[in-house]
């Protein structure tokens, strides 16, 4: 019995005309400079043509099998002469067939290579943000579709080294002159700086759930170590030489393109900690370079009056991620950071309108509502019953700081005023792009050492003998104001 093969689709009717006019332009821009290509591609027009009013079979047929194949061919336009008009349709080419067609590419190679040169392309002539953000979305499905020939032919850290280009796109603005044009093209690279984040954060986590499914992480754990390197360039400062992504030293140049950079691959690290700190705990590499390398790295920018906003609350996301999740697995750092917040807590405005104060209560408060208290509060090996010294520190800063600040408010005892019933949305941990002076309400530093203080008592206090007992130390031993804070607002006496 002959079954009757199903007719084209509209949609692989319009796949039939988009080739035939991405292969139109590449076969004219090769008619002098390359007659052996255009020749292939008029083939390749013929044949579209042919089987246009055919089957859907034929066309994929036609796509996967004919010799020399499409991808070879639209590769070998984007490497030649004339590329400046050819890449452009590569790019697109590229992009229509690793989506629909999966079965059509032989080798992964040709599309990177592709990919590539549209990046550097990009680089030195300035321009092109709408074949980046084509190159960015034939990411995900390279990787989806051709997973097995990237991890054989060992292209996965091409893969990753074009994406690390695309977040800071080192256009070519030498030829703008209006500021109306200028500040567009700065919108466009921005749009693809910031797809280029997301989309390399997806990766990553594709490669950590690969790396875990298979056992083996060396391929992760060298990315993360030139992510690492990467990371800790500050104007030359380090000598690490990138290994395995190809990439121009992130810090050389200074500026807010390095402070850009940096923010991301905060970002990464705090991706792959969010993850799962069950599956993490068995990637020892991956653990020791936490250990040794990124979080000395976060204290140490966090003691850096000089960083930007973004890359204050990108260090202080990581923190809370590290606290939250990792109080068994990074005890002497979640120690080291608790310290560091009562530091800051205590210390003087900063010259930014207390916006530093405010990240580091915002941290503590979502810490302290979405963390695991119990680890937190037995870091160390403390004894039963009795709270580590640094959580014990902790209570009593947020204690002193609130008396402190009824203080300087003119105010008798804690208030949180009409604060309680609208708190403002200042949310500076989710302004991840906010620039320039942050005005913080007065009174809305109370507000969050309170709302700290009704966590610990809300999840912990009534459960844990330890948190009871340190809390109802402050109640017993400290001054009056203290006691009526503890008491007025936490509710142990």
């Amino acid at each position: 019995m002959i079954h009757k093969q199903a007719p084209m689709s509209p949609s692989d009717h319009a796949l039939c005309a988009f080739l035939q006019s991405e292969l139109l332009v590449i076969a004219n821009e090769a008619r002098r400079r390359q007659p052996e290509l255009k020749e292939a591609m008029d083939g390749w027009l013929a044949d579209l043509r042919a089987v246009q009013s055919k089957t859907a079979h034929e066309l994929s047929t036609l796509l996967a099998t004919r010799k020399p194949g499409l991808i070879g061919l639209v590769t070998e336009a984007a490497i030649g002469p004339g590329q400046a008009r050819c890449l452009p349709c590569s790019v697109n080419i590229a992009m229509r067939l690793v989506t629909l067609i999966p079965t059509v590419l032989g080798d992964a190679r040709d599309i990177l290579v592709i990919l590539s040169r549209a990046c550097t392309a990009s680089e030195k002539e300035g321009g092109g943000e709408d074949v980046q953000l084509k190159c960015l979305q034939t990411v995900i499905p390279l990787w989806q579709n051709y997973l097995d020939t990237l991890v054989r032919d060992d292209l996965v850290y091409k893969l990753f080294a074009i994406c690390f280009r695309l977040c800071s796109p080192g256009a070519n603005n030498d030829g703008l002159h209006s500021n109306k044009q200028l500040e567009s093209t700065r919108r466009k690279q921005s749009s693809v700086s910031n797809a280029a984040m997301a989309i390399t954060r997806q990766l990553m986590i594709y490669l950590f759930e690969w790396s875990t499914t298979r056992g083996d992480s060396t391929m992760m754990v060298n990315i993360l170590e030139d992510v690492c390197g990467w990371m800790t360039m500050a104007n030359g400062s380090s000598n690490y030489e990138i290994k395995y992504l190809l990439l121009d030293s992130g810090g050389s140049e200074g500026g807010d393109q390095y402070m850009q950079e940096q923010a991301f691959c905060i970002e990464i690290f705090e991706s792959l900690l969010a993850i799962d700190p069950k599956q993490l705990e068995k990637i020892n590499d991956l653990l020791s370079m936490i250990k040794e390398q990124v979080c000395p790295f976060v204290i140490r920018r966090l003691d850096a009056a000089s960083d930007s906003l973004p890359v204050k609350v990108r260090l202080w996301r990581l923190v809370i991620v590290v606290l939250t999740e990792y109080g068994s697995l990074l005890p002497l750092e979640c120690e080291i950071f608790l310290s560091f917040m009562m530091t800051r807590i205590l210390e003087e405005p900063d010259d930014d309108g207390r916006s530093g104060l405010v990240m580091v209560l915002e941290s503590t408060e979502e810490v302290t509502r979405t963390g695991n208290l119990d680890h937190l509060i037995h870091l160390s090996g403390a004894v039963k019953d009795t709270p580590s010294p640094a959580f014990s520190d902790l209570v009593k800063t947020l204690s002193k700081f609130l008396l402190n600040e009824a203080t300087n408010m003119g105010l008798d005892s804690v208030q949180v005023g009409p604060y309680d019933q609208s708190s403002p949305k200042i949310a500076l941990l989710s302004s991840f792009e906010r620039t320039g002076r942050v005005a913080i309400p007065v009174g809305y530093p109370m507000l969050l050492g309170v709302k700290i203080m009704q966590n610990l008592i809300d999840r912990a206090s009534r459960n844990d003998p330890a948190v009871r007992n340190i809390l109802t130390s402050l109640v017993v031993n400290q001054t009056k104001q203290v006691a009526e804070t503890v008491d007025r607002f936490c509710g142990l006496t």
